[in-house]
Parts: structure tokens; sequence; C-alpha cells
């Protein structure tokens, strides 16, 4: 917020021979200090407040870095003044973006000291950074992104072991229910939990098929021979060892199933488990299917994390025509909220 203050009163306090003066900086200098990122096509200009005007984009491609928490679309503004490091506006042209959310002031700040700036001219012409030539801008931009997504991933991913879990880890086939009807279910894991309810079937828990109508109670988490399960009124409880039947891992649901990729994957593919540059997979006018066919070919654990090896698909193949693969690598299992980024038909096609 001072910086916005900052700029703002010295755009009405400079005179037109002034001239933005600052320092330039790496272009993961500029992805790390902005709230948002994307490259996009300026489509119009128009005036804002006093001394400041509108940027209307038409984005290219899905963000590189989204804005946390944000409620509702800010409009991107600059100053119009040269002292107070105005962006330059081309329409036509392609712009990377690095946008400053100021919520008080109702606005996503753009300015040329920020790392804003046009990238392909209308006649053509390329922009690089200073550490970035031109051509390499765009992979760059998805380094950047695959690297920050890989830190949120790692933090976010749930621990088979962690009490605290409250992402899915698996399955389990709560095998007591095929004889009695009045399960227990535990405060805790450990010795001397106390009940806290009796469930009578698959309705009262939070549930999923693992195979054609089987069901099977949802995991968050294993430990002392006990599972975290939820309720369906929300409320967490644990199901100890003696009342339960086959626990299946994600690791082992996923591969050679009929699968999907969910709205949470981040549509990058790495060459290596981790390693490289990943892929950015794109769609003809960015619309992509809330169920992405892929293949899971295995799943690896590196460490804690656990890691996919698929073949991302043009279609699962159950409609009939040909399948092509647009992309092959690796992906993270649990996307950067924590959730499977991956699931399965349980019934098949």
């Amino acid at each position: 917020m001072m910086r916005v203050v900052a700029l703002v009163a010295l755009a009405l306090a400079a005179t037109s021979a002034d001239a933005c003066r600052c320092a330039q900086r790496s272009l993961a200098e500029y992805f790390a200090a902005a709230d948002e990122v994307f490259v996009a096509t300026l489509v119009e200009v128009r005036p804002f407040g006093e001394g400041t005007r509108e940027f209307l984009f038409k984005r290219q491609g899905e963000h590189y870095k989204s804005p946390v928490n944000q409620a509702g679309h800010l409009p991107y503004v600059s100053n119009t003044s040269t002292a107070a490091c105005r962006l330059v506006a081309e329409p036509g042209a392609t712009y990377v973006v690095f946008a400053a959310h100021d919520t008080d002031a109702g606005a996503a700040w753009l300015t040329s000291c920020d790392g804003s700036r046009v990238h392909r001219s209308t006649d053509g012409t390329m922009h690089g950074f200073e550490d970035v030539p031109e051509k390499f801008v765009i992979s760059q931009l998805t380094a950047l992104q695959g690297l920050a997504a890989l830190q949120t991933i790692t933090a976010a991913e749930p621990k088979a072991d962690d009490a605290a879990n409250t992402s899915l880890i698996g399955l389990l086939d709560v095998a007591a229910l095929a004889h009695t009807d009045a399960v227990p279910l535990f405060d805790s894991a450990g010795k001397g939990a106390k009940a806290v309810a009796t469930i009578n079937d698959y309705e009262d828990l939070e549930h999923r098929e693992s195979g054609y109508e089987v069901d099977a109670a949802v995991v968050y988490a294993k430990a002392d021979a006990a599972y975290k399960l939820r309720l369906a009124n929300g409320e967490f409880a644990w199901l100890h060892a003696d009342a339960a039947g086959t626990f299946m891992p994600l690791a082992t649901l996923l591969p050679n199933r009929l699968t999907y990729l969910t709205r949470d994957w981040n549509r990058l593919v790495w060459p290596g488990i981790g390693a490289g540059i990943p892929h950015r997979l794109s769609y003809a006018g960015e619309e992509r299917p809330r169920e992405q066919a892929v293949r899971i070919l295995q799943a690896k654990h590196i460490v804690t994390s656990l890691w996919l090896e698929v073949e991302v698909l043009t279609t699962d193949g159950c409609e009939g025509g040909p399948v092509k693969v647009l992309a092959r690598g690796w992906i993270p299992a649990y996307a950067e909220t924590g959730a499977p980024v991956a699931w399965y038909y349980s019934r098949g096609c």
C-alpha cells in the first residue's frame, strides 16, 4: 500500500522532464515479487482515475502465478506519468504482466519497474529481460511456475502418519460392516481412545467406490494401526485395525485404471521426477475439460512425495476414435491445495 501511495504522489508531483529510474532485476526476481503473473494481449486502454488508466487484457493461457486469496477480479491499472514508471500502452501487443495487488485501492498495479513489459510488439519485434533472451522468456516463466508449484505442493501434500491430515491418502474396506451393524469409531488412534460414534454402513462415512459397486471409506491418515475417517456429518474419527480390512493407498489405486486428471492439476508435466523444465499443456480456446483423460503408468515415492508417470490423452477412448498422447512425463500426485490431482472411473466406460 505504501509503495502505491508513493507512486501516485510521484506521478502528480513530477514534471514532464522527469523519467522513471529503477534498477533492472532478473526475471526470477520479478516473478517472486509479483502477486500475479501471466502473458496476455492488450485489447484496450481506458481512463481509470486521475493520473491512471486501465489496461484490458486477453490472457493467453492460464496464470504462471495466481493471486492468493483474491476475491473477485481487480482491474489492471498503471499511472500515466513516465516519472511514475508507467507501463507503455501498445494495443494488440503481447505483454508479460507482473501485477501487484492492492485490495484497498481496488487495483492490480502495473509498472515498468515491476517487470511488466511488451513481449511481442505489433510489428513482431520480441523483447526479453536482462538475464533472459526473448526466445526463452516463456520457457523460463514455465520453469519458475514449476518451481513455485513444487515448493507449495511439498508443504501441502499429506503425510500418511500425520493425524492432522485433511487430504485423502487412500481407501479402506471397513470389513466389520459385513457382519455387524454397529461399528465403533474413536477419538484417537492409540490405546485408551474413547468411542465417539457408531456406523451402520458406508452411508455414515465419506466413501467412494474402490471398484464396480464396491464401497470403501476415504482415509485421511494411518497411525498406530488405526485409520482416520470422516463421518457423514464432516467430523473426523478413528477406526481401529480390528474392524478394518484392506487399505488401498493412492499409489496402488491409480495406476492401470481408467483415470482422469482433476481441475486441481496445474497442467504441468515434468520430463523427470521434479527435474527439468516442465511442459505446460495448453488447450484451444483455453477451455480444458473438467476431467482430463490420462493414462497413469506407475506411481513412485521419492522421499515423502508421491509422483505419477502419466500420458495425458486427447480422450479416454470410451467413445471410440483415435486416442492421442498430448504429453508424457511425471506429475506430483497432489496439487498445491493438498488434494489428489487424479482419480478413476470405478465402473469403467
